[in-house]
Parts: C-alpha cells; structure tokens; sequence
C-alpha cells in the first residue's frame, strides 16, 4: 500500500516539476505565463500551483538519489556516490 502511495507521489511530483519546467521555458523564450494564462479563469488557484511545484521540485531534489537511474547501482540495489566517473 505505502509502495503505492509513494510511486504516486513521485509521478505527481514529476508532472508538476514538468509543467513548471515547460512554464518557465515559455517564460524565458516566449514571455509567455502558461500557467497563469491556462488558470485565468480561476486566478485563486495560480499561487497555490506554484506552491505545489516549488513542493515537488525540493521532494524530487531530496529523493533523487533513492530513485535515480544513474544513482542506483542495479547489481546491490545502493545509492552510487560517483557513478559518472565510473562508466
């Protein structure tokens, strides 16, 4: 149940540190505010979306090397401390 729990809170926070990814790059490239463009209808809700990934964004950041790819050496299941250098 909790592994379930978890997976799920990582893929929301993945999708919210997508989104103001994509949010900022429009922003950068375009002076575009999607999010706020997209929730101009409910402008009560454009702070709080930013407060969400901003949260995801520092869960991703303390979690990363639990579920990183690169971080995790396959073979013991351990988080790598340098695993670029090694490859």
């Amino acid at each position: 149940m909790f592994k379930i729990l978890a997976k799920k809170i990582h893929t929301g926070a993945h999708v919210l540190l997508w989104i103001g990814g994509i949010n900022l790059g429009m922003l950068g490239i375009f002076k575009t505010n999607v999010i706020a463009n997209v929730l101009a209808d409910w402008p009560w809700l454009i702070n709080p979306t930013y407060a969400l990934i901003g949260i995801s964004t520092v869960y991703i950041i303390a979690n990363h090397k639990n579920s990183c790819n690169l971080c995790i050496d396959k073979k013991t299941n351990k988080t790598v401390k340098n695993s670029l250098s090694q490859k």
